[in-house]
């Protein structure tokens, strides 16, 4: 929470009473994480440019997927449409910010299911997992 008139933050304790949680999830948060892909078949390089941004100055979670899709091989993306897409998100990146997409075949998956990943090309982390399923 934001104090509007010195644009500061201040806890939450301070300005709204005890809160009971409730201990029940909302969903089950079973979801086995995604793999990573292996050797990757096709990688594609981007920067990131000012439209690329949220409110919050980071990448838009949309971008990140328009990314992925545009990593899927030529061969996949010309003739197949994405009908089922999961989506890990696990760091930012900021405006200015060269990524690399990578996109792999699944091992052991049909011809049309591939993983990808979305890394920082200065420090190698791990932006965000995918797996796209295209029919």
């Amino acid at each position: 929470m934001l104090d509007l008139v010195r644009r500061r933050p201040v806890r939450i304790t301070d300005v709204l009473p005890d809160y009971p949680l409730e201990p029940r999830r909302a969903i089950a948060d079973d979801f086995p994480p995604l793999p990573r892909p292996g050797d990757s078949g096709r990688e594609v390089h981007f920067t990131v440019r000012q439209s690329d941004l949220d409110m919050n100055r980071h990448v838009n979670n949309s971008v990140y997927l328009g990314w992925a899709l545009e990593s899927a091989p030529d061969e996949i993306a010309e003739t197949r449409r994405p009908v089922d897409i999961e989506v890990g998100y696990r760091a930012e990146a900021l405006a200015g910010d060269t990524v690399l997409a990578r996109c792999g075949l699944e091992a052991g998956a049909n011809s049309g299911r591939f993983l990808q990943e979305i890394v920082r090309e200065r420090d190698g982390k791990e932006l965000v997992r995918l797996r796209v399923n295209w029919a």
